[in-house]
């Protein structure tokens, strides 16, 4: 539960923010002062206002009060990893790091210039543990057959389903995940 997630973990960041100079830096081994002192709700609702791949490192970074934070359900009822396309190690770190049995909104993009597989992506499906999970907006050629099964599988409750820019699915794999999410009542497909 003290593992990290590093801005290496989540990929490249966006152009906009590679050309951001830090102001300063942050001991995570020391006591941050004023962070600290702020306490958990206000902090709460500023880090939550923040997109996951600027949330995620911060909260393991700064210090004690943001690394509470990050073992907070409430701070990842939605989970967005499309801003920082995560590498195969972060993918798979995140489960471990946060708590996502919160989540409601996952928003997840796998594209041919990535490292992820299929596998990989089977396998964050399966150790997430995501009961309350209702959105699910899934991009990239590699949501192929087999993992949108196993999505259609593990997430039983969506009601909103988005899958986006993959060419590769039958229209087959899309009505069975219709039919085994019995609360879908929003399918938002563009192949």
């Amino acid at each position: 539960a003290n593992e990290a997630v590093s801005l290496a973990d989540l990929g490249p960041p966006p152009k906009q923010l590679a050309r951001v100079a830090p102001t300063c830096s942050f001991d995570a081994h020391s006591a941050t002062g004023a962070f600290d002192a702020l306490g958990g709700v206000p902090l709460e609702q500023i880090m939550t206002r923040l997109p996951t791949a600027e949330r995620l490192p911060s909260l393991s970074l700064v210090g004690r009060a943001w690394l509470a934070l990050r073992r907070e359900p409430r701070m990842w009822e939605a989970v967005d990893l499309t801003r920082f396309r995560p590498t195969r190690a972060g993918l798979l770190k995140i489960p471990r790091v946060i708590d996502l049995r919160a989540t409601r909104e996952l928003k997840l993009e796998a594209f041919d210039k990535q490292s992820l597989v299929a596998n990989d992506l089977k396998a964050f499906v399966a150790e997430a543990a995501m009961p309350r999970l209702t959105a699910l907006d899934v991009s990239g050629k590699r949501f192929t057959d087999s993992v949108v099964v196993a999505l259609a599988k593990k997430f039983t409750a969506i009601e909103r389903l988005a899958i986006r820019n993959n060419g590769g699915l039958k229209e087959d794999t899309i009505v069975a995940f219709a039919r085994a999410a019995s609360r879908l009542v929003s399918l938002d497909v563009d192949l």
